[in-house]
């Protein structure tokens, strides 16, 4: 936002810059209590990234799944396999298995700790050199001390949309994301809004999700 201000974009189009393109998921104003600073860098690379994906694979820049987030691992599954790496089905992690190593190699447990892979449900040992989780999935002595954050969700099925899509125009579509920001319907964090018609398959027809 100083940027900006530097610039002299008025206030309005700050905030539609910082929090609808830009991303920022945190009060970016002076006087916010929880601020997370979006840095003019990390902006730049999303509005670039943002300009580059417009009319890509249809007239906006997002994509979404049909039938829910359930298409999504395949998603991840299909990316992988292009990357050379192996998704396995039916196999759960019961344990992980960390080294913990001195700058010289030695053992020692107050030195750093280095993940070596894990230990299936089937007692079979898969080496790694990364584990990629959420942090609140994983054991304390592994991901650390950390903040927790709070996200509120809320699923809604209704009988009209909240704001047409657009659909029978030259920019007709059958999703719609919506961004509030700070301050707007008195909250303190910005909103984001997700609207799918029946076309998402995620909702009947004549409803929205």
């Amino acid at each position: 936002r100083e940027y900006l201000s530097a610039v002299k974009v008025p206030d309005r189009l700050q905030s539609m810059i910082i929090y609808s393109l830009a991303g920022a998921s945190t009060d970016q104003t002076k006087n916010a209590t929880h601020k997370e600073p979006l840095l003019t860098k990390v902006a730049v690379a999303r509005l670039r990234a943002l300009l580059s994906s417009l009319g890509r694979y249809s007239p906006g820049a997002h994509l979404y799944p049909s039938y829910g987030i359930g298409e999504v691992p395949q998603a991840f599954t299909r990316l992988c396999a292009v990357h050379g790496g192996l998704y396995l089905l039916r196999f759960c992690p019961s344990t992980l298995v960390i080294d913990q190593i001195g700058r010289q190699g030695e053992q020692k447990a107050e030195k750093t700790k280095r993940f070596r892979g894990i230990i299936t449900t089937a007692k079979q040992f898969i080496s790694a050199d990364y584990i990629v989780g959420s942090r609140n999935l994983l054991p304390r002595a592994i991901a650390g001390e950390y903040k927790s954050k709070l996200i509120s969700r809320c699923v809604m099925f209704l009988d009209g949309p909240l704001k047409d899509s657009g659909e029978g125009t030259a920019q007709s579509g059958h999703a719609c994301l919506a961004v509030v920001p700070p301050g707007c319907l008195g909250n303190d964090q910005p909103v984001r809004i997700m609207q799918f018609d029946h076309v998402s398959c995620a909702c009947p027809v004549g409803m929205v999700l």
